[in-house]
């Protein structure tokens, strides 16, 4: 009991060394206990806000026009800053010189059907106010993009409508004239039957009149012949006024008259005539003659309009095809129209809509990078804290008495690390407590969020240690702490994403302290996730923490071993 008393009394007179070797230096309490107002102040004026300030975007095109104005006037009213610059080279001096965060080049008297586009130049040195620039210009422009598009959809919408009404009125007069066209090929076909017939008709007409003028010609002349003749020229008559009817007004009209009026004329005579002399059938013979020339003229006639009439039967076939093929080309072109389902303008130039929705609720920036802050400042604070006490601890005084007493090195520093510990709790809670009270920082707190970051105060107060253990000068030691926690950073994601390093570097940095911790922490107090769901960053930590405890204890050795060494040295000087 009275050993495990006299324990405690020598971890309360370390503890109590420590605290008065620190507050011997009143610029080192100021720094441990102001630093961390000072920057929570600084961060929460800074980054207590969303979205961008102050983006200035400069613009320049040959001739402006309304299309590239309205435009602009989008950008002026979601906040940018648009200046024209008076020349293309001037424009992109302005990024190259800092002036202005974004240069649009646009074309001349911009036109939608012009193929040409608008150009976007970006700094890309800064590589995380790039991105968010060029995401926020080519928001804009895709919606002035878009209302442009809607516009010209609506239109092409109204007119594939007015295609279909169209359509369907082109499609029912094809119809009727494929009706009529079916209509006058039957005309057409009875026509060219009835043409055919008369032709006949009159070709036998013909070889009679021929017959019998041969006859009369021959001298057979008697009075049988000429009742024969009677007959024909009554039968040659119904033809003629068959004919007249069949195929109404034309040029053929005349000579049908003309050929009636020598039927009529030879009816007279041979009615007339009792006695058939000589002069009666010279008459006839006359005639005769006059008929068979005028019957051959309406034969070539018929026959010519016979001709025709297949012709333009064939024309009406023709026509008939074309008519099909237009009917069948309209009813699908009407068919495809109405084969378009969507007939919203605002769904075809959107067809896809994505939501894009935050896995936590939307706040400011310090809520987001919150974690990460934290993260900083246990990693400076402790490694430098750390790194520096035991290397004012080894050029103290008290260092050689401290050395040779019966108390083992090993309590020394874990006392150390308690002190350290102490103070960067005191520091984290003036941070925390500064942000929720100052700044209404929001973050899920609970238990997972106190073991890890126990265990982040844990990893870097170990580091600090293991530097301090390292170095015997207050500058190696600053200097070394300082490229280290750098590193650390660098290879994270708080100036570029870990994902742009290449494959071997990214596949290391998964394991950087810094990003483990961050991502503990992020899942922690932005998500609010169970302890299974962040059992891997703790065991990482743990990992880290142990390999800190073996360099420490093998650091430690070393100067113990180097430390006898010189007490050695100094005494052979002595003697």
């Amino acid at each position: 009991m009275k050993m495990l008393r006299n324990k405690i009394n020598k971890f309360k007179e370390i503890l109590k060394k420590n605290f008065i070797l620190l507050w011997r230096s009143k610029n080192t309490v100021l720094a441990i206990f102001f630093g961390p107002l000072l920057l929570i102040f600084l961060l929460g004026l800074a980054f207590n806000n969303t979205g961008l300030n102050d983006i200035s975007i400069a613009c320049y095109s040959e001739e402006y026009n309304e299309l590239s104005d309205a435009l602009l006037d989008r950008l002026e009213n979601n906040g940018f800053y648009v200046i024209k610059s008076e020349s293309e080279a001037g424009c992109i001096d302005n990024i190259r010189m800092g002036r202005n965060h974004a240069c649009l080049i646009i074309p001349s008297n911009l036109k939608i059907k012009e193929s040409k586009g608008i150009t976007a130049y970006v700094d890309k040195s800064k590589a995380n106010l790039a991105e968010d620039i060029i995401n926020l210009v080519s928001k804009d422009i895709e919606e002035e993009s878009s209302r442009i598009s809607l516009g010209l959809t609506e239109a092409l919408l109204d007119r594939l409508e007015h295609i279909s009404e169209l359509s369907t009125r082109s499609s029912e007069k094809i119809d009727l004239l494929t009706e009529n066209n079916a209509d006058s090929k039957k005309m057409l076909e009875d026509t060219i039957r009835d043409v055919n017939r008369l032709i006949i008709i009159i070709n036998d007409m013909s070889a009679r009149i021929k017959e019998m003028g041969s006859w009369i010609k021959e001298g057979r002349k008697s009075e049988e012949l000429a009742e024969e003749l009677a007959e024909l020229i009554d039968e040659s008559r119904d033809i003629l006024e068959d004919a007249e009817d069949k195929l109404g007004e034309g040029g053929w009209l005349a000579d049908i008259e003309e050929i009636d009026q020598l039927l009529e004329e030879a009816e007279d005579k041979i009615e007339k005539s009792d006695v058939f002399d000589e002069e009666f059938w010279k008459d006839v013979t006359s005639i005769s003659d006059d008929l068979e020339d005028k019957t051959g003229m309406i034969k070539g006639i018929l026959e010519d309009m016979a001709g025709r009439l297949e012709q333009a039967d064939e024309n009406a076939d023709d026509d008939k095809k074309q008519l099909e093929l237009a009917s069948t080309g309209i009813k699908e072109t009407y068919s495809k129209s109405k084969d378009i389902d969507i007939r919203n303008a605002t769904k075809i130039v959107n067809p896809l809509i994505t939501n894009i929705r935050p896995v936590a609720p939307e706040k400011t920036h310090l809520n987001s990078i919150f974690p990460t802050l934290l993260v900083l400042i246990i990693m400076f604070g402790s490694v430098l804290l750390s790194s520096t006490n035991i290397i004012i601890e080894k050029k103290d005084n008290a260092f050689f008495r401290n050395f040779i007493s019966p108390t083992n090195r090993i309590i020394f520093l874990v006392m150390r690390f308690i002190t350290d510990f102490i103070i960067i709790l005191i520091q984290l809670s003036l941070f925390i407590g500064v942000s929720i009270a100052v700044f209404s920082v929001e973050f899920i707190v609970n238990l997972n969020t106190v073991l890890i970051l126990g265990a982040v105060a844990c990893f870097f107060i170990l580091l600090g240690i293991l530097i301090g253990s390292i170095f015997n000068s207050e500058e190696g030691s600053i200097l070394s702490s300082i490229i280290t926690t750098s590193a650390m950073l660098f290879f994270s994601n708080t100036i570029l994403p870990v994902e742009a390093m290449s494959g071997f570097l990214y596949k290391a940095s998964q394991y950087n302290p810094f990003v483990i911790a961050e991502t503990a922490l992020r899942k922690s107090m932005i998500y609010g996730v169970s302890f299974d769901k962040v059992i891997i960053e703790v065991l990482l930590l743990g990992a880290w923490i142990f390999l800190m405890i073996i360099g420490i204890l093998a650091a430690n050795k070393l100067n113990i071993r180097q430390t006898i060494e010189s007490m050695k040295h100094i005494i052979f000087l002595e003697e």
